[in-house]
C-alpha cells in the first residue's frame, strides 16, 4: 500500500477517498486564511492539490518525488505566478532565495526523524518573511485513540508519527510562540491531526 501510493493519481485517488474536501476547507479556513498578496512556499507539496484553492501572488511547490512534481507541472501550467521544484527539501532550504508570508509544511513532519527535523525548522525560519507565518498539519497519536485510529496511524507512509507531547516538545523548541490545535474531524475515517499554527 504504501509503495502505491507513490504514484499522483492512486494517492489523489486516496486522499479523496479518506478526506473529500473536509480537511481542506477547515485548513483554509481556519488557519491558512491566504490572500491575493501573499508569497506561499509549500513543502513536500505532493501532487499541489491546495494550489488551486489557495490566493496568492506567488507559489513554490517543492517535493522530492519526480512523479509528483511532474503531475503539478503538467497540472498546473496555467498558473502563471506557480512553479514547481523537484529536491529533497532540507536541501533546497539550504539557499533562501527569497521570503515568503506563508510557509506549508503539510503532513511533511513525519516523513522525518527529530534531529533532522529541528534542523529543517531553523532553516524555514530563515524563508519567513518578518510578518510570515508556518502552518503544519501531521497524524498524532494519543491515548484515548480508536483501534482503527490507531492502526491508521501505525501504518502511515511516515515512520515518524508522534504523541501530541513529542511534537508540542519538538516544535515549539524552534518555534517558539506558535498555539496548537488536534483534530478528529479532517477524514472521514478516524484520525487524529495535530496543526500548528500562528
Amino acid at each position: 500500500m504504501k509503495n502505491i501510493l507513490n504514484y499522483s493519481k492512486v494517492y489523489k485517488l486516496f486522499q479523496y477517498i479518506v478526506s473529500g474536501n473536509m480537511g481542506r476547507t477547515i485548513l483554509l479556513r481556519d488557519y491558512i486564511k491566504s490572500d491575493g498578496n501573499k508569497r506561499i512556499l509549500d513543502l513536500c507539496c505532493g501532487t499541489g492539490d491546495i494550489l488551486q484553492y489557495l490566493d496568492f501572488s506567488q507559489y513554490v511547490g517543492v517535493d522530492f518525488s519526480e512523479a509528483h512534481i511532474n503531475y503539478c507541472m503538467k497540472t498546473y501550467a496555467e498558473y502563471k505566478n506557480a512553479s514547481f521544484v523537484m529536491e529533497d527539501i532540507d536541501i533546497f532550504l539550504d539557499n533562501p532565495t527569497m521570503k515568503f508570508d506563508i510557509v506549508l509544511f503539510l503532513g511533511g513532519m513525519h516523513h522525518i526523524d527529530d534531529e533532522k527535523l529541528i534542523n529543517i525548522l531553523q532553516k524555514i525560519q530563515t524563508w519567513l518573511a518578518p510578518s510570515g507565518r508556518l502552518i503544519t498539519i501531521d497524524g498524532c497519536f494519543e491515548p484515548q485513540l480508536s483501534w482503527f485510529a490507531k492502526m491508521m496511524l501505525a501504518n502511515d507512509q511516515g515512520k515518524f508519527v508522534r504523541t501530541k507531547e513529542a511534537w508540542v516538545s519538538l516544535f515549539t523548541s524552534v518555534f517558539k510562540d506558535y498555539k496548537y490545535s488536534v483534530r478528529k474531524d479532517f477524514l472521514r475515517v478516524p484520525y487524529n491531526h495535530i496543526i500548528f499554527y500562528k
